[in-house]
């Protein structure tokens, strides 16, 4: 039928896989630092967009923020018209951040079935130390603007 027809004929590829990397320290003579990756990846017709970061600190807490302008942040399915990326679907929030005292966190921004053919996506990451109880948080490092981009 119709339907099928559009999905086998449509002329728009998915994206494959693409990630870019950031890395940061707290003072210019550490050697510790935050490591802060973006990433795409796509199996078939299924995609993830994943955000995650990891400390040489041992506890902290990880706060990923997004652009508040939508444009800065949208993605286009397959044979599909261009949509935002809903960062938390429930109230469009800008920003996720991850428990306290943790030297590794990973936040899934977006899961599909249907493979994106274009996309833009731009984060960061703030690391934050905790204080011996883990009631303050003390911020280390900042990760520069990182983005991934196909075709926007």
């Amino acid at each position: 039928g119709e339907a099928g027809e559009k999905g086998i004929f449509c002329s728009e590829g998915g994206v494959g896989k693409r990630s870019v990397t950031t890395d940061q320290s707290s003072m210019p003579t550490s050697q510790k630092g935050v490591h802060t990756e973006l990433r795409h990846s796509s199996w078939g017709v299924y995609f993830d967009l994943v955000m995650e970061s990891w400390s040489d600190y041992p506890m902290g807490c990880f706060a990923f923020e997004f652009p508040a302008d939508a444009n800065l942040r949208k993605y286009k399915r397959r044979c599909e018209s261009v949509e935002n990326v809903f960062i938390d679907p429930n109230d469009n929030n800008i920003g996720w951040v991850s428990p306290m005292s943790w030297t590794y966190t990973k936040f899934k921004i977006r899961e599909n079935i249907s493979n994106f053919s274009k996309y833009y996506i731009r984060g960061r990451c703030r690391y934050y130390h905790n204080d011996m109880y883990f009631s303050q948080k003390v911020l280390y490092s900042i990760s520069d603007w990182i983005e991934i981009r196909v075709n926007f």
